[in-house]
């Protein structure tokens, strides 16, 4: 009896959790997977009509819904903000763990980037990179004497500016999170090697290196499933031009359900989208409990 009260009191104390969930979360994974297997043209007075997985099967097959285009544009979005975030965060996150003077200072501009909203960074540097010679970045290269770039003109430098805007937003992300696994790090082991003569490069290899790997696993998989669904800087900065060049899987879902009013075919993009994110992040998971 005893243990049938305490579990009813569990079931009361998560029941509001349990159903904020079930319609924040459950209900919309639901009703987007029947609007991705059915025909539903917002802007036509068509009637709903059971397609089955042809949304899936034309997304994939039909350029026109610019499916592998925007996973081209993602892969490389994503692997590049990725790959300088992780490099940087960690490079400034170990530098920051030593004591020096001033280093309060640098540790509290480091959140400044967090504080601001994404738009208002999507539209500073929109600013920064405009093609006039008044802009910042072009003002710079006009003094320098190397003339105006049409940064977002340019499919390629178009992408670049929004890796660049993408990492300042969020290398500081990375950055705390490696700094505060640092802090935790017991000294012990860091101080036998310095003893022993080992140099900073063999004590971070060593040592610094494989007791982060759980942490540096974690910070990744945050930050990649964030990176994945990035819709503002894109929408402020490039809104996916030039042409489609800097359109990834979460904007182009965004045309295909509010510009070209296909809203069946954006729901089973983005629940391809979903189901890629979940995939890499069971695998990533299963690392971190392999090492624990």
């Amino acid at each position: 009896m005893k243990k049938f009260k305490s579990n009813y009191d569990i079931i009361i104390l998560l029941a509001p959790s349990i159903i904020l969930l079930i319609i924040t979360t459950l209900f919309p994974l639901i009703y987007c997977i029947w609007i991705s297997l059915n025909s539903i043209i917002i802007f036509y007075p068509v009637p709903v009509k059971f397609v089955g997985f042809d949304n899936f099967i034309n997304s994939l097959l039909n350029p026109i819904y610019g499916f592998w285009t925007s996973a081209y544009n993602t892969l490389i979005f994503t692997g590049c903000s990725l790959a300088i975030e992780f490099i940087l965060g960690l490079g400034i996150a170990l530098l920051l763990n030593k004591e020096f003077k001033g280093v309060w200072f640098l540790r509290y501009i480091l959140v400044l980037p967090l504080l601001i909203s994404p738009i208002s960074i999507g539209l500073l540097f929109r600013l920064m990179f405009l093609p006039g010679d008044w802009a910042f970045v072009n003002w710079i290269l006009t003094s320098l004497g190397l003339g105006v770039v049409q940064w977002l003109a340019n499919p390629m430098l178009a992408m670049i500016v929004l890796i660049i805007t993408d990492v300042w937003e969020w290398t500081p992300f990375m950055s705390l999170i490696f700094l505060a696994a640092l802090q935790i790090l017991p000294p012990a082991p860091f101080e036998a090697a310095s003893i022993d003569g080992a140099s900073s490069l063999q004590i971070f290899r060593y040592l610094t290196f494989p007791m982060l790997k759980e942490m540096m696993i974690i910070a990744f998989l945050l930050r990649l499933m964030d990176s994945l669904k990035t819709f503002d800087i894109i929408y402020i900065i490039t809104q996916g031009g030039p042409g489609t060049s800097t359109q990834n899987l979460n904007f182009n879902a965004f045309l295909q359900a509010f510009t070209f009013g296909n809203i069946s075919i954006a729901a089973a993009q983005i629940l391809m989208l979903t189901f890629i994110v979940i995939f890499i992040s069971i695998y990533l998971i299963r690392m971190v409990r392999e090492r624990a």
